[in-house]
């Protein structure tokens, strides 16, 4: 028995070293090595798309109106507190919500036409308490079960 286990052992020790060198024996540039790109830190995409945080929050102030969300910020705070990768993903959303719908009724109005509840009132108004990402993800989703 005890040789069975060293036996075992020393396969598994084995095996661990020959992946370990036909790992190092790829070079970096074949693909499925190290060819991916690691995705770009929010400040990194910040500077690149919009040089400083200060003009992405003034994008998001621009595309906040009325229209398109409902305004949950906290007075003291503002947006200038919240992070580098929530005002990203904000422009995004209200970005699209305003190219695909124009406004956030209109988003509303669509969910409601692929659930096939357009005269359900009800409904309809605890949506309008939905903040915009999440009536953009509910449409998403929403989509997905009408197709299937």
């Amino acid at each position: 028995m005890v040789t069975e286990a060293l036996g075992r052992g020393n396969d598994r020790a084995r095996a661990c070293t020959a992946g370990r060198e036909h790992a190092r024996s790829r070079a970096p540039g074949v693909a499925g090595a190290w060819s991916r790109m690691m995705k770009a830190s929010p400040l990194a995409q910040v500077k690149a798309r919009f040089e400083s945080k200060d003009k992405l929050i003034e994008a998001v102030r621009q595309l906040a109106t009325d229209e398109l969300w409902i305004d949950r910020v906290d007075e003291d705070k503002g947006l200038e507190r919240v992070s580098n990768k929530k005002l990203l993903h904000l422009h995004e959303v209200l970005t699209h919500v305003k190219e695909q719908f124009g406004s956030r009724a209109k988003l509303i109005d669509a969910i409601c036409d692929i659930e096939k509840r357009t005269k359900d009132e009800g409904y309809r108004d605890r949506l309008g308490r939905w903040s915009t990402p999440r009536l953009l993800d509910w449409y998403k989703s929403a989509k997905k079960r009408a197709a299937s």
